[in-house]
């Protein structure tokens, strides 16, 4: 029944993504394709408008056991309301959340698969052609004559760029061009950033990647200037969620090294300082790509959240920073620990610090680019509050491109071709 290829598959559901009988398709439905132990495929589509999961199976309702899907479920429910935090949802359709205790209705009654292998096949038909009640066109046809049919249709759509470009990736990267590392530095851990990393800085459509993050933020850690300020700050990149896991269900989470979360507050290389001595920690957290900078004023024991995106309207807290109780917890709770062990004459509870959400933090509704407003956000912060700071992708993204190439410790600029390093030079 698993003979259906997962590439395969997955190239179809991205082609039919751009039919134009699903650009008008009714939302708020979310479509899971599902696998019971790599033999048999079957739909489950959320309906949040009846707050119902249907179930669509080719075998009709000869499998009467769904804990797969329950366990999905439990999963998708807790990430649905992680993102709700930072993302809001449209509560017309999306008004219950608890997606895991929704009534499951099989609606497939009758067993339309007569062989052992199709369930693929006829699973992609359901995910293109149900509309929420019931199926729009007749996908009973000849199962067999649609297999021979999928090879053509993947190859003649026009989301394919390889169609009369058969040997586009061995003419343009003949040499593993965009796997090469441009930009490498190696302390105080290595971080190596390929020319298509770089590249897709300026893809619109990506949020920031986690290397290029932190290549920033140490840029912006080991500048010299740093040296001039009399108030000392200790920046912070990534790592701490990393090791945190904090993206992780609980129960699977594993207690995190806190000899690893302290030896994040050692001072950068090149730099001397101790953070005992410093006036702020400045934080940075994502989740789902979504960023967002915590900033720990350790003389006025106040926590500032500098967030991009607007507080959802249908947030009912009393403080705006109630939208980020779970973070300031979880944060709190590890930065502890980790200034115990870094600072021993730490006794001090974060979390009971008085937390600030500025309003004149830059706003906007591109979930996308909070990332490298956030590193602005680092960059520009001068301890009391931020400048103006453009909003704007294009640039944005261009900006963050220019900088990572003119980094001057970079251990990879020969592999930079010398027409773009001399362009480089050239801007100021």
């Amino acid at each position: 029944m698993y003979s259906f290829g997962v590439q395969a598959l997955s190239a179809y559901i991205h082609c039919i993504r751009d039919e134009e009988h699903l650009l008008h398709r009714e939302g708020g439905k979310v479509f899971i394709p599902m696998n019971i132990e790599n033999f048999h495929w079957y739909l489950a589509v959320l309906n949040a408008k009846k707050s119902e999961v249907h179930v669509l199976d080719s075998m009709g309702q000869q499998i009467t056991d769904r804990r797969d899907l329950y366990t999905t479920l439990k999963g998708l429910e807790r990430q649905i309301k992680l993102a709700a935090e930072h993302k809001e949802l449209y509560q017309g359709k999306w008004s219950n959340l608890d997606v895991a205790s929704w009534p499951v209705i099989e609606k497939i009654t009758t067993q339309m698969q007569t062989d052992g292998v199709s369930c693929g096949l006829w699973m992609i038909n359901y995910m293109e052609y149900w509309t929420g009640s019931s199926l729009s066109d007749n996908v009973t046809q000849d199962i067999t004559m649609f297999r021979f049919k999928l090879p053509a249709i993947l190859w003649d759509s026009r989301l394919n760029t390889k169609k009369g470009h058969q040997n586009l990736d061995h003419n343009v990267d003949e040499d593993g061009e965009f796997k090469k590392h441009w930009i490498q530095s190696t302390k105080p851990y290595p971080i190596s950033l390929s020319l298509q990393k770089l590249k897709d800085i300026l893809d619109v459509n990506k949020p920031m990647d986690t290397d290029c993050f932190n290549m920033a933020v140490r840029m912006i850690a080991c500048n010299d200037a740093l040296f001039l300020l009399e108030d000392k700050y200790h920046y912070m990149d990534l790592q701490f969620c990393s090791i945190t896991k904090f993206g992780r269900d609980p129960r699977l989470r594993a207690k995190p090294d806190i000899n690893m979360l302290a030896k994040l507050l050692e001072c950068w290389p090149d730099m001397e300082y101790d953070v005992s001595d410093c006036k702020q920690i400045l934080l940075p957290f994502s989740f789902m790509g979504h960023f967002t900078l915590y900033v720990l004023n350790m003389d006025t024991r106040s926590i500032y959240i500098m967030d991009s995106m607007p507080i959802p309207s249908w947030f009912k807290g009393d403080h705006p920073s109630m939208h980020y109780i779970h973070n300031i917890h979880y944060i709190a709770n590890n930065m502890n620990a980790a200034m115990e062990l870094a600072n021993p004459t730490w006794k001090d509870d974060i979390y009971m610090w008085r937390r600030i959400v500025p309003t004149w933090v830059p706003r906007t509704l591109n979930w996308d680019l909070s990332g490298f407003l956030v590193i602005n956000f680092m960059h520009d912060w001068n301890g009391i509050r931020l400048p103006c700071i453009c909003t704007n992708g294009n640039d944005l993204r261009t900006k963050f491109l220019v900088e990572l190439l003119k980094y001057k410790d970079n251990e990879s600029k020969d592999n930079i071709p010398e027409e773009i390093q001399e362009i480089i030079r050239h801007i100021r």
